[in-house]
């Protein structure tokens, strides 16, 4: 049975001896069975393993209201980690459950106050939703990206390009999709958007920094307007961050469930936080190749009418039990 999964106060040897070989090795481990199958491991174990760096870096302690919010979950999670103990779901990675730290007192006012929010675990898409995936799904592809200053030494091998200013890749992310769009490509798929609170704590990864890699930006793990040359990219050419995922900062903006609300943060502490009922635009995260290194940041918020189509916002999918 899995014990206490939103518990961040376990420190087993067994996790610890574990974070530091993965964070050794991460950069080496491919997308497999196997390394799903581990990351499986550690949420049955009921070990925040992720979480205990935040922890330490943080004053504040687990609230009586939030472990009892988290107890009630408690089953759901049990039941819905029991239906893919065997398979994992193809191309997602399992973020195990924890309680993080989430906003920043040194960003924007919309990112303040830093609250204490729990969550279950979830799986997550690896990858952006690529263009041939989404097609696939959706019978078409609303990618196209326009470049001013293209010239034929432009594209990456393998790339094509259909017209002299206009170019699509199966292996890009999918961009200029509306909200609804993203939102309906993912329940075909039996899966549904992440919430903003689920979104950052897998672009963390246990992390407390500006970036999941650091506090400045490195061209090494995203594709900003620093360095993508106007233009989106292949998705999994930057370095992943600690939980396996790949461009969860830069290369597209991706949409997630929630409206946007400025002081939605000071409504603490939360499990599983859903976001306001309703709104007018909806919450976009992770920045992309048109915008700047800051917008990157793990806990930058945009927002954008949820039926615009711009050609740096893409999108990624969960699965989990919560809806």
């Amino acid at each position: 049975m899995v014990e206490k999964i939103l518990d961040f106060k376990i420190r087993s040897y067994i996790g610890k001896s574990f974070i530091a070989c993965f964070f050794k090795m991460r950069k080496k481990i491919k997308t497999n069975l196997s390394f799903s199958l581990i990351t499986l491991v550690i949420a049955f174990s009921g070990s925040n393993l992720f979480h205990a760096k935040a922890n330490e870096a943080s004053s504040q302690t687990e609230s009586p209201k939030l472990e009892e919010q988290a107890a009630g979950i408690k089953g759901e999670y049990e039941e819905f980690l029991r239906k893919f103990k065997e398979k994992p779901p193809h191309g997602m990675i399992l973020i195990p459950g924890g309680v993080f730290m989430m906003g920043s007192e040194h960003g924007d006012t919309d990112e303040k106050p830093v609250h204490e929010v729990a969550l279950g675990p979830f799986f997550i898409d690896q990858f952006e939703v690529t263009q041939k995936k989404f097609e696939k799904v959706m019978g078409f592809n609303p990618s196209i990206f326009i470049s001013g200053t293209f010239t034929g030494g432009y594209l990456m091998p393998g790339e094509s390009g259909e017209e002299p200013a206009k170019f699509k890749g199966h292996n890009r992310p999918v961009e200029r999709v509306t909200w609804h769009e993203a939102k309906e490509y993912c329940e075909k798929l039996n899966k549904r958007l992440p919430t903003e609170a689920e979104w950052e704590y897998a672009a963390r990864a246990g992390s407390t920094t500006k970036f999941y890699w650091g506090d400045k930006s490195d061209v090494s793990f995203s594709w900003t307007a620093k360095n993508a040359r106007s233009r989106s990219h292949l998705v999994g050419e930057k370095n992943p961050n600690a939980f396996n995922l790949y461009d969860i900062s830069g290369n597209v903006w991706e949409w997630v469930a929630d409206w946007y609300e400025e002081k939605s943060y000071s409504k603490k502490p939360e499990a599983n936080p859903k976001g306001p009922v309703t709104g007018v635009n909806k919450v976009m995260r992770g920045g992309s190749w048109y915008a700047h290194p800051n917008y990157s940041r793990s806990t930058y918020r945009a927002q954008n009418d949820p039926t615009v189509k711009y050609t740096d916002i893409g999108f990624r999918c969960v699965l989990a039990p919560l809806w």
